[in-house]
């Protein structure tokens, strides 16, 4: 019965015509995923980059990140359509693709996975005996524009040593008298290796880099189970943004002009 359906030239013709859009559809989607992107200049100013060099106090190289950062997420923004080309709105677009690209839900750690990540960085919640660290001032700067700076150099991973600014010494005595109560406490809570959220001082407005950490006495881990939390999510989430950010970096080419 079998062997005469085959013989069946309607069915024969179905059979070839399906065997036909199979091997069609390998090839096309074999040219798809090995396709090279093909980048698209986007023009950032030298003014610009020497602009925010200065300002911050940043090398060069560090400025053209923080600069392309802005140009790069624009003009995807263009690209997508997302709005009408108006300077006006330029930092509510670009505030709208960081939005985008933080639309994952994130995994929600077990225990099991805390207490893995607590043990790793164990030195991060010990109480503080002395510290090395940067400061950036971020006083010349409103508030809004403080939040999104220190999101970007914390996403660009701009390293404090490759700028101007300088690193200092401090023992948990003299933190307290160089920067005041409420910036000592809330600079004990800070993760290293980590730009801070913009944190009042008694002088100003800074954003902290913890360079190194020396803990006089461990703590368990039920004493800073809610530190060890937001840490793990913090880092979670600028690890997945900087993966969809660099997805997106890789369609254009920047060029200082």
């Amino acid at each position: 019965m079998f062997i005469r359906l085959i013989k069946e030239p309607l069915i024969q013709f179905f059979l070839a015509g399906f065997v036909l859009y199979i091997l069609y559809y390998a090839i096309e989607d074999e040219s798809v995923t090995t396709q090279a992107i093909q980048q698209k200049p986007v023009m950032i100013a030298q003014g610009s980059i020497k602009n925010t060099a200065t300002k911050l106090g940043v090398s060069q190289e560090d400025a053209t990140k923080l600069v392309a950062y802005d140009t790069v997420l624009l003009h995807e923004a263009y690209f997508l359509q997302l709005f009408k080309q108006d300077k006006q709105i330029e930092k509510l677009l670009i505030k709208k693709m960081e939005l985008l690209l933080n639309k994952k839900a994130l995994h929600e750690p077990s225990e099991e996975e805390l207490q893995k990540f607590f043990h790793k960085h164990k030195n991060e919640y010990g109480v503080i005996d002395a510290v090395d660290l940067y400061t950036l001032d971020l006083s010349d700067f409103s508030q809004e524009e403080q939040k999104q700076l220190v999101r970007k150099i914390n996403l660009l991973q701009l390293d404090p040593k490759t700028t101007h600014l300088q690193q200092q010494h401090y023992s948990s005595a003299t933190l307290n008298k160089e920067f005041g109560t409420y910036a000592t406490h809330q600079l004990m809570q800070l993760f290293s290796h980590h730009w801070s959220q913009p944190i009042m001082t008694k002088d100003g407005v800074v954003s902290f880099y913890i360079q190194t950490k020396k803990s006089a006495q461990d703590k368990a881990f039920i004493d800073v189970e809610d530190r060890v939390y937001k840490d793990y999510m913090m880092l979670q989430t600028q690890e997945y943004i900087q993966q969809e950010y660099n997805k997106i970096k890789k369609h254009y080419e920047i060029v200082v002009k």
